[in-house]
């Protein structure tokens, strides 16, 4: 995996816009702040890739975005694909996607609640499963002063890392210990997708399995991850299975995710089950109701706070 070193210096591809100027990030149209900067990380990078990139201190009320572009080359099949942000205590998911059919995808996330861990020297990485034929990345991300808001995030903890892959239903416990920085909320993100066919009655894609989450005992999260069945994305996954009746793989209703599209994850208020002492320690605990063999669920989490209002 080939690493890049650059300065956000010298990354940044545009200073200055105006406000009422429509611009294009990787393809996107997108309205953009006066001041609005594109720092690029990596550009056609192959099935995978790993930058190094230092970044400034993004001010409090800036919007940050993750733009995605994922380019087919050769691979017919959908995957299961990343962006992270690597950090001492494990990867943060800045962009969970499955990839089309042999589609070109492109995705927008926004990153705010990261900014306390994007600034300064960071390791950016990416990776599309698989071992046929080939993809493409081009990321960035791009500030909006003046975008965010919200009240800013102060801090941004992983609990479960990128990409850790669950194959049976037992429960699992985490054990953090939180930043003492003064907060209003603390909230948790979960990302979690099912992957592999079974008998359909074991199996993780295509059957709900009930998700539960508890922090410090009080649960938090009991709920499915499921996509409904849907067309839409018919026009990304042009090498999609097609069936009698107008069906086409691409459309059927998956666990957390469809093939063209982003993840999407739950984000849950868990600021009374973390109490006004969160350094901790908090224990978080995770579990996947059902049968699981013939299949896995692909999960991430990580906790994040916002600030105090000022006095």
């Amino acid at each position: 995996m080939k690493t890049t070193n650059t300065r956000w210096a010298v990354q940044i591809e545009s200073t200055v816009r105006t406000a009422l100027a429509l611009v294009i990030v990787l393809g996107l149209v997108a309205s953009a702040s006066a001041g609005s900067r594109v720092f690029k990380v990596v550009q056609n990078s192959g099935r995978s890739f790993g930058a190094n990139v230092e970044l400034p201190s993004f001010p409090a009320d800036s919007r940050l975005l993750a733009h995605l572009h994922v380019i087919p080359k050769g691979d017919a099949w959908d995957r299961n694909g990343r962006v992270v942000l690597n950090t001492p205590k494990g990867q943060v998911d800045l962009v969970k996607f499955i990839t089309g059919f042999g589609g070109d995808t492109r995705h927008t996330v926004d990153v705010s609640n990261l900014r306390s861990l994007l600034k300064g020297k960071v390791t950016i990485s990416g990776n599309i499963g698989g071992h046929i034929g080939n993809w493409g990345m081009d990321f960035r991300i791009e500030e909006v002063p003046g975008g965010n808001k919200g009240a800013p995030t102060v801090w941004a903890v992983p609990v479960v890392s990128s990409g850790t892959n669950w194959g049976d239903n037992g429960k699992r416990s985490f054990t953090v210990n939180l930043p003492k920085e003064p907060f209003e909320k603390i909230w948790l993100t979960y990302y979690a997708t099912g992957h592999g066919g079974g008998d359909g009655k074991t199996c993780c894609e295509f059957k709900k399995r009930k998700h539960r989450i508890w922090v410090n005992g009080k649960q938090v999260l009991d709920a499915f991850p499921w996509r409904n069945y849907s067309k839409k994305f018919r026009s990304v996954n042009p090498r999609s299975g097609r069936f009698k009746g107008d069906r086409w793989s691409s459309d059927f209703a998956r666990s957390g995710w469809l093939p063209g599209d982003r993840v999407h994850p739950f984000v849950i208020d868990v600021t009374s089950a973390i109490g006004q002492s969160p350094d901790g320690p908090h224990k978080i605990e995770f579990k996947i109701e059902g049968d699981l063999r013939g299949g896995h669920f692909t999960v991430s989490s990580f906790l994040s706070a916002t600030a105090a209002p000022k006095k």
